[in-house]
């Protein structure tokens, strides 16, 4: 009896083998988690007072969209949809230093005291508070006042005045990958070719627009992240990047070039890196979507590189005539009814999955909104993107 047992115990395990393989799926996500107020004052000329006025109107509009309270959504967002890798954009840490003694004045006055917060730390608490663990895989900063320094002044940032108090700001702009506790992920470092522009985890792109602030030009740099992961057995690349905004946004046809030169670097990046072993994805807010037409026969736009690098998005996989359109709520997120008019938040897959279920768009109606105040706020001005791929 001990061949037979012997025999019928291999093909057993050879079949759970087999089935742990072809039931292998990962779950991914990405969601921009949006700063609360648009930060264009904060990089526009102007003369010091109007710079002022338009930085402390940014800080009180931040603190109005309330990311305390609409972390807790995203979070149980999150948490509901449990995906495997969470990839985030605009995960903003800002800080605020003064030397006044009164603790309802400067950066405690009330009206702009709500806006420093470390989107990362609220983030992670907020799931942990869900039941769910989550660990930081890889992280990148962009945009970063941290880097200003005005000569004479005793810490670094942008120096303003909020109801007579001076005070020093610093907002950073940051890029996370999240990935659940129980799953193996390092982040991926890449070789000085390329990328020439490293920043934490991750690489800066080589194309960056400029911002003049008050003390000079500063790169409003965009950037890239990856992590090598192992999830059911199965071995992938996850990459996570926020493109420069197009162009016809801001009416500045120059800044469709940036972002479809960091577009171009990136596909580069992910073609000299790609491992036959390994499943690479692209997740990210792209800032450029299917209806984006190229401005010139030599500015393609990232979209449109993507496709033509046969990388497949995921998004026309799902069944239905559904647009998944992912931006934008208005910028105070009070508008009653969602204002979503086009996709830009995305999942590419670089190898073709063999199947690719509950594509899903989340956040886009009113049963995810936060309760601030008396207020129902989006949790983000951009809804989150989430799909489970098999290969």
């Amino acid at each position: 009896m001990k061949p037979l047992l012997h025999c019928f115990t291999r093909i057993s395990l050879l079949y759970l083998a087999f089935s742990a393989a072809a039931d292998a799926r990962i779950n991914v996500m990405t969601l921009n988690q949006y700063l609360g107020a648009d930060v264009t004052p904060i990089v526009t000329p102007a003369d010091p007072v109007a710079y002022n006025q338009g930085l402390v109107a940014v800080l009180t509009q931040t603190a109005q969209s309330d990311f305390r309270a609409r972390v807790l959504a995203q979070a149980n967002a999150i948490a509901k949809r449990l995906p495997d890798v969470l990839a985030l954009q605009e995960v903003w840490e800002l800080r605020c230093q003064d030397f006044d003694s009164d603790a309802t004045k400067g950066c405690e006055d009330p009206q702009i005291a709500g806006a420093f917060t470390d989107h990362l730390a609220l983030t992670l608490a907020a799931l942990k508070k869900r039941g769910v663990q989550y660990k930081k895989a890889a992280l990148i900063k962009n945009f970063d006042l941290e880097k200003l320094n005005f000569p004479g002044a005793p810490v670094a940032g942008i120096p303003f005045v909020i109801n007579g108090v001076p005070a020093f700001l610093v907002a950073v702009d940051r890029d996370a990958i999240l990935v659940r506790n129980r799953i193996e992920a390092q982040a991926v470092i890449f070789s000085s070719s390329l990328c020439p522009n490293p920043s934490d985890d991750g690489c800066h792109y080589s194309t960056a627009a400029e911002a003049l602030t008050p003390a000079g030009l500063l790169r409003v740099e965009r950037g890239f992240t990856a992590v090598d992961a192992t999830i059911a057995g199965q071995d992938y690349r996850i990459f996570n990047t926020h493109l420069e905004v197009k162009g016809e946004d801001l009416g500045i046809p120059l800044f469709t070039s940036f972002q479809a030169a960091q577009a171009a670097e990136l596909i580069q990046v992910i073609g000299f890196s790609a491992s036959a072993d390994r499943k690479t994805l692209l997740l990210g807010d792209m800032n450029s979507s299917p209806e984006q037409q190229n401005p010139t026969p030599d500015i393609i736009t990232p979209y449109n590189q993507f496709i033509g690098a046969q990388y497949l998005d995921i998004w026309n996989l799902r069944p239905g005539d559904v647009p998944g359109y992912t931006c934008c709520q208005e910028e105070n997120l009070q508008n009653r009814r969602p204002t979503l008019s086009e996709r830009i938040d995305m999942i590419f897959s670089v190898d073709d999955p063999s199947k690719a279920n509950k594509i899903r768009v989340i956040g886009d109606n009113a049963s995810t909104k936060a309760k601030s105040h008396g207020l129902r706020l989006w949790f983000s001005d951009h809804a989150a993107v989430a799909a489970t791929l098999q290969f």
